[in-house]
């Protein structure tokens, strides 16, 4: 199974809808999957450069909030 897999390693979910960000964190969370969330790509760049994850997950329709946000890639 999947989340047996990831539990105890590194998620980062980044997406720009509190509800999901919220629903996420506690669906991870219960499989034993360390969560970070981020609202915005400038966010989600200084989590993934701090601690890097394991995983992403990335709404790809997410709002740039600057041109010198570059994408989060792994």
């Amino acid at each position: 199974m999947v989340s047996d897999l990831l539990a105890g390693h590194h998620v980062v979910v980044v997406d720009d809808d509190e509800r999901l960000l919220a629903l996420a964190r506690l669906a991870l969370q219960k499989r034993g999957i360390r969560v970070s969330t981020a609202a915005t790509a400038g966010e989600a760049r200084r989590l993934v450069d701090a601690d890097a994850p394991d995983l992403v997950i990335l709404d790809i329709v997410l709002p740039t909030t600057s041109r010198s946000t570059r994408p989060v890639t792994g």
